[in-house]
């Protein structure tokens, strides 16, 4: 009976030992993970708004990583808003501009032309007598002028409304340009109501008309506002010296305590003013009270 052969030696060499396998697997396995807990660390890195200032910022990089995402994306969401909306309110305004310019393009000849048109009119026909004109041309000539005459009169009239319109128009134009720039110069004007109407009233009691109000730049309306203001508090200051003042002694208050260098400051002050009555006076004065 024949030997079974014995496995050669090179042949037990070739099988791969599994404890000799279990390493690199182990090594392998962690540098997965290594690479792993890298790709978070770059995913993390979240830019601040780019408007913020340094403390908003250094406040951000303090949040975690899902609430940074967060407000990244509802700070993106507003700045392409904001964006659009600039976007759309310059392109309005450019449109305005441009229906401006045509406006006033057309508005330049009808105003030359509109008076020629009323006098030479006035000129022509005056205010006829059409019986006379009867007598003097017969009915069916009489007619005929009486034809052209309105005619010529309906030119005049629709020359005339054109006119208004346009003018209307321009003015509209005119108010809502001044209100833009009065926020901009006086916004302590301009968003209130009361005081419109307490500078209108101003402005009326010293010669103005309600037309000039209607049509009154920005930058007029802010000075006469400051112009008001100052008025107001010069006749306070005047009021307030005219006051009699407590009997005593000179630099004493009425209960006979001292008086303080402020309170000696204002009398000083108050003084001078009513001597004076400049506008440098009224300030110091004014300063001196903590108004």
């Amino acid at each position: 009976m024949a030997q079974p052969e014995e496995p050669q030696e090179q042949d037990i060499q070739a099988e791969p030992d599994p404890a000799d396998a279990e390493p690199e697997i182990a090594e392998e396995a962690d540098a997965g993970d290594g690479a792993q807990d890298d790709e978070p660390a770059e995913a993390d890195a979240i830019a601040a708004p780019k408007y913020w200032d340094a403390e908003d910022k250094a406040w951000f990089s303090s949040l975690p990583p899902d609430q940074q995402a967060v407000i990244a994306r509802q700070e993106e969401k507003r700045e392409s808003v904001v964006a659009r909306s600039k976007a759309q309110a310059a392109e309005a305004k450019a449109a305005a501009q441009a229906e401006l310019q045509q406006l006033r393009e057309f508005m330049a000849p009808l105003q030359q032309i509109l008076p020629h048109a009323i006098e030479d009119f006035r000129q022509r026909w005056g205010d006829p007598d059409w019986s006379k004109v009867v007598e003097q041309y017969g009915a069916e000539e009489t007619l005929k002028l009486q034809a052209q005459h309105a005619a010529e009169r309906r030119q005049v009239e629709a020359l005339a409304q054109a006119n208004q319109q346009a003018q209307a128009i321009a003015a509209h134009d005119f108010i809502r340009q001044e209100s833009q720039r009065l926020a901009e110069m006086a916004p302590e004007l301009a968003n209130s109501q009361d005081r419109k109407t307490e500078l209108a009233s101003f402005l009326l009691e010293h010669g103005a008309s309600p037309a000039d109000l209607t049509l009154i730049p920005a930058w007029a309306a802010a000075l006469a506002y400051d112009g008001m203001k100052y008025r107001k508090g010069r006749a306070e200051v005047r009021a307030q010296a005219a006051k009699p003042k407590p009997a005593g002694r000179p630099g004493l208050k009425p209960s006979g305590q001292p008086a303080s260098s402020q309170q000696r400051s204002v009398d000083a002050l108050s003084s001078r003013l009513a001597k004076s009555g400049s506008r440098e006076d009224a300030v110091a004065l004014i300063l001196a009270k903590g108004l």
